[in-house]
């Protein structure tokens, strides 16, 4: 792949993985609405039941379909990760796994995604201002004191390996997030697997 397929498809993922958590944000707050809403009913006996739970109806409705989509979503960023691994992620799938250990949540996942996202855009910034010809900018123009200076390059690359080594952290818990929810949730177990036979039929053409 062309350094300029290879930046366009990372560009891809990142707007399915943000598609993702706003889904998956959206899902939440609605079956919340919707619980409330159920709650409020049972504790009332003058409201218009029918009417209510009429729009409780067409609210789950809703819910299922974003559901379908986000799933849908989240296969294929799945699928994007393990292209050409197929093997591999069938694998680590199967593998015995401690079935104490809860299966990850929609919204566990959703909140390492954005969590991941902060600490790129950390790392990215870091990167910059260590970048050379770019100390001066950040230092400002009264950081003469070379020991100042080596002082404050010293505390930005400290900043820059704990930001490194958080992304390496939340890589592997993303990682298991997505295999946990593989393992519990056949549907998108199978989607998953079904994309990546497509992309491996694409290879070989």
């Amino acid at each position: 792949m062309s350094k300029t397929a290879q930046i366009s498809a990372n560009r891809n993922v990142d707007v399915q993985i943000k598609e993702y958590t706003s889904m998956s944000d959206q899902i939440a707050l609605n079956e919340l609405a919707m619980n409330d809403a159920l709650a409020y009913v049972k504790m009332n006996e003058d409201v218009d039941k029918a009417l209510h739970l009429s729009q409780i109806k067409e609210l789950s409705t809703v819910i299922n379909q974003e559901k379908v989509r986000r799933d849908a979503t989240i296969a294929a960023i799945i699928a994007d990760e393990w292209e050409g691994r197929q093997q591999e992620l069938e694998q680590l799938l199967d593998e015995c796994v401690d079935t104490s250990v809860p299966s990850s949540s929609h919204g566990e996942l959703s909140m390492i995604y954005k969590t991941l996202a902060l600490n790129m855009e950390e790392i990215q910034g870091l990167q910059v201002k260590l970048t050379t010809g770019n100390h001066m900018k950040w230092l400002g123009p009264n950081a003469t004191d070379k020991d100042i200076q080596f002082e404050k390059l010293q505390e930005l690359s400290y900043k820059l390996e704990t930001a490194l080594t958080e992304r390496t952290r939340l890589t592997e818990q993303l990682k298991i997030g997505c295999l946990n929810l593989l393992r519990s949730n056949e549907g998108i177990r199978m989607q998953t697997a079904e994309l990546l036979e497509e992309i491996d039929q694409v290879w070989e053409k």
